[in-house]
């Protein structure tokens, strides 16, 4: 049982992981469209 919940926590680190950088690359893209409408005015 022990090892079990070990590995759940493993997965849900890598889970975890994946969004973050998910979620850094949505902000990043949404930065960059910010400064390219930016541009219009």
């Amino acid at each position: 049982m022990f090892v079990t919940a070990l590995a759940h926590q493993g997965g849900l680190a890598i889970q975890n992981a994946s969004l973050y950088a998910m979620l850094k690359d949505d902000i990043k893209d949404m930065e960059e469209d910010m400064w390219s409408h930016r541009s219009w005015f």
